[in-house]
């Protein structure tokens, strides 16, 4: 088991975490990318992760590979937060729950649901940002949203 308060993954530099079991706990924030000139990836392969909020690619770019397993964020996962990021998520297995979700708020940023998946938004989801953001949020096959 791994629990911390907040977590970043590519500061400045790139960072990687593979998740392939058992549970990972972010009380706060989860970033990926928090710099510029960052990069991060967060593959969950297979296990549970809780999140308080989540920032794939905050404002550099940044992927995160859901292949199977359990993400349950009790805020918000923003995707290409920055307007330079270029990040996406990538649901191919399991299930993924949050209470509000925006999609390139000031980047690019894109989700994936790939066959058989479910994303469960609670409360709001937001795709493109008020100025200049652009999202895309992608359903393909038996997935449901």
């Amino acid at each position: 088991e791994l629990w911390c308060e907040n977590e970043v993954l590519g500061e400045e530099g790139s960072g990687v975490l593979e998740h392939t079991s058992g549970t990972h706990t972010v009380t706060e924030t989860l970033t990926l990318a928090s710099g510029s000139t960052a990069t991060g990836m967060y593959q969950l392969r297979n296990g549970t992760l809780t999140t308080g909020s989540v920032l794939v690619g905050d404002l550099g770019n940044a992927s995160f590979l859901h292949h199977q397993g359990t993400h349950q964020v009790s805020g918000t996962l923003t995707v290409a937060q920055g307007g330079l990021s270029d990040s996406f998520y990538s649901i191919s297995g399991g299930a993924l729950t949050t209470n509000y979700a925006v999609i390139g708020p000031r980047g690019t940023g894109k989700v994936f649901l790939h066959d058989g998946v479910t994303h469960e938004v609670l409360r709001s989801l937001t795709i493109g940002g008020p100025v200049m953001g652009s999202g895309k949020y992608e359903v393909n096959g038996d997935s449901f949203l």
